[in-house]
């Protein structure tokens, strides 16, 4: 799926939001915004790993997609309490902020994924998205990012429970995905694929509110 989909792969791991994080050179506002829409989606991932565990063939797989949810709610919600506490973000703001529409699409279209489709293109697309995050956050993890707030975000992504848990859905494609029709291995391919692109078009949307003297200074330098 992943060499169906290189191109797109490409496009998102090498993402300016990635460069940017990796050269330390994220433009004002722009990661603070990534965080209040990042928020969202992981509140929404709960709901997305929920169908999966509703739909999951075995007890042991419901079992693996338990301990997920746990690490969602726990470790990823408690670092954005105490990152926004840093930032000086009230939940009144969080709430108050416009999502772009880009936003709005990844969220109703991995929910819409999650809702009416199986549990193998479900693990097919939360696959791309946190093998994605695992591959640039990686490379931005060796290069040693100085913004506490962004190394730390980068750090929850390369530690040994989230590699593990990318290997197991990884894990999972490879154990019930040969088994399936040539026509839904194509679907496992496309959710992979339309995760990335829907990736790519969410990770452009914190930058929308560049300031035109940074954009200028973008161009020129």
């Amino acid at each position: 799926m992943r060499s169906q989909a290189s191109e797109t792969w490409d496009r998102m791991v090498g993402h300016r939001f990635a460069r940017d994080v990796a050269a330390d050179s994220l433009p004002p506002g722009v990661l603070q915004r990534y965080l209040l829409y990042e928020h969202d989606f992981v509140e929404v991932a709960v709901t997305i790993f929920g169908y999966a565990l509703v739909k999951a063939p075995t007890i042991s797989e419901q079992t693996r997609l338990g301990l997920v949810i746990r690490e969602l709610t726990t470790d990823q919600l408690t670092y954005f309490d105490r990152v926004f506490a840093q930032l000086g973000v009230t939940p009144e703001m969080r709430h108050a902020a416009s999502r772009p529409p880009t936003v709005m699409a990844f969220r109703e279209g991995m929910l819409a994924l999650a809702a009416h489709r199986t549990y193998e293109e479900i693990i097919s697309g939360m696959t791309a998205a946190e093998w994605m995050y695992l591959t640039w956050c990686s490379d931005a993890h060796a290069r040693g990012p100085r913004d506490p707030v962004a190394a730390e975000w980068v750090k929850l992504h390369v530690d040994q429970p989230f590699a593990d848990q990318v290997g197991w859905m990884r894990s999972q494609i490879d154990k019930y995905g040969p088994s399936l029709a040539p026509w839904q291995q194509e679907r496992l391919a496309e959710s992979f694929r339309r995760t990335l692109e829907l990736e790519i078009a969410f990770h452009d949307a914190p930058y929308q509110l560049e300031t035109p003297e940074h954009v200028a200074s973008k161009e020129t330098g």
